[in-house]
């Protein structure tokens, strides 16, 4: 279960779009929106960023600005 998110959130793709070897797509999308909602990311995520060093590489997600032409 967990290596299909890390592949479909990694790599970008729709929750339809991930391979067929971690499940059915739904069950990972429904997990994932379970998951959330009990917060089970907020400590995982605030462990691993604990343990690890500075990131080689920042992103920004630009879904939220708005481009003007």
């Amino acid at each position: 279960m967990i290596p299909g998110v890390i592949h479909v959130i990694r790599d970008g793709l729709r929750w339809r779009d991930g391979r067929a070897a971690y499940g059915p797509h739904k069950t990972i999308s429904s997990r994932v929106i379970r998951w959330s909602w009990l917060g089970v990311f907020l400590p995982l995520f605030a462990e691993l960023a604990a343990r690890g060093g500075r990131p080689d590489t920042l992103m920004i997600d630009a879904t939220h600005l708005k481009a003007r032409i």
